[in-house]
């Protein structure tokens, strides 16, 4: 319904050193038809208001280091889904509304010069022809655009969310995520957080033997490392013949593989996991590294409170429900690979070798 943008660009970095805007009454409609059951599902989403800022501050090298929020209030969505006659997939119709969705984001070493270089040699060149014939031009272009950027690193809230659907109301009163990643470098790292906290569910979807065992916080935060991002796109940027199909020599799919994981694996670690309820917490870290020519190998510790109350409670309903019995078993075995601590929790160490 209104948008409002102002902002100042620098011609020397190819940045807005500053800017703000301002959306109202945004909505987007959107149709889509799943490829394999031919259901089409169309939704409707309604933003009340949608703001930003951003600053970006030159470097002596040329690039930028640049900060931006986002702040999105009144959110509303529905879908219907419109399943074919006869399909095996029943319709899956919901609705979702959420108060307001904050968002941070900062990049060091933003290469916006290269960058926009690089899209305008693009523009310049239209067609696939154009494309191949002055491809080394490209080639440079995107070495000269590299890492793009040294880091970038997100987080974002959102609070108040609730989804209605047929069976009744689920809520998520907060919601968190944080997305962190390196550029095209040989210190290559992506992160991933993501957490819930005071999620609840319909009444009687699950059985009333489950009060006060199922989640109400999940967290967690998971990053990948020790590969090289740098050395495959300059592989293929040595390599590639655009003219070509396709563009890299045949056979040499396994030199890719070696330049990402120079040592033949990656690292994983887990930080600050958790999954909580009224009757227990169960908190999580670790570090393992994934070998990709043998198994994993690595460490983690669960700590645990509560245990003994989660299993009074399903072995109370494992005299009738067979599905408590189950769990019963799966109880018994957990806490057997445990050890008690002195606070009446349980801890888990966990030591991965070859």
């Amino acid at each position: 319904a209104e948008q409002d943008w102002t902002g100042v660009f620098d011609e020397a970095s190819a940045s807005f050193l500053s800017s703000t805007y301002t959306i109202k009454n945004f909505t987007v409609n959107q149709s889509l038809v799943d490829p394999t059951t031919q259901a089409k599902t169309n939704t409707a989403t309604v933003y009340d208001s949608w703001t930003g800022t951003s600053t970006s501050t030159p470097r002596p090298d040329g690039s930028v280091d640049a900060n931006g929020t986002i702040n999105v209030a009144g959110i509303v969505s529905a879908a219907k889904t419109d399943a074919p006659p006869g399909g095996a997939v029943p319709p899956l119709n919901y609705s979702i509304t959420g108060a307001k969705a904050d968002y941070t984001t900062a990049i060091k070493g933003f290469r916006s010069r290269a960058i926009l270089d690089l899209v305008a040699w693009f523009v310049a060149h239209p067609s696939k022809e154009l494309i191949v014939k002055d491809q080394q031009q490209l080639k440079d272009k995107v070495l000269a655009a590299l890492p793009l950027w040294e880091s970038v690193e997100s987080s974002g809230t959102m609070n108040d969310t609730a989804v209605a659907t047929a069976i009744g109301q689920f809520a998520i009163p907060a919601a968190t995520f944080g997305v962190g990643m390196n550029g095209v470098s040989k210190d290559g790292r992506l992160r991933e957080a993501f957490g819930l906290t005071g999620i609840t569910i319909p009444p009687g979807i699950a059985p009333p033997w489950t009060d006060g065992l199922i989640p109400h916080t999940f967290k967690i935060d998971v990053t990948a490392s020790g590969v090289d991002l740098e050395a495959p796109v300059k592989l293929f940027v040595a390599q590639a013949d655009l003219s070509k199909e396709p563009p890299i020599p045949a056979g040499s799919e396994p030199a890719y593989l070696a330049a990402f994981a120079p040592r033949n694996s990656m690292n994983i670690s887990l930080a600050g996991g958790e999954i909580s309820s009224g009757t227990y917490s169960l908190t999580y870290e670790g570090a393992f590294t994934v070998n990709f020519a043998g198994l994993p190998t690595g460490t983690a510790t669960l700590r645990m409170k509560g245990l003994d109350e989660v299993m009074a409670k399903v072995q109370a309903a494992a005299a009738s429900d067979p599905a408590a019995q189950q769990a019963m078993g799966g109880l018994v075995a957990f806490k057997g690979f445990g050890k008690a601590e002195a606070d009446g929790g349980m801890v888990w160490a966990i030591d991965m070798t070859q």
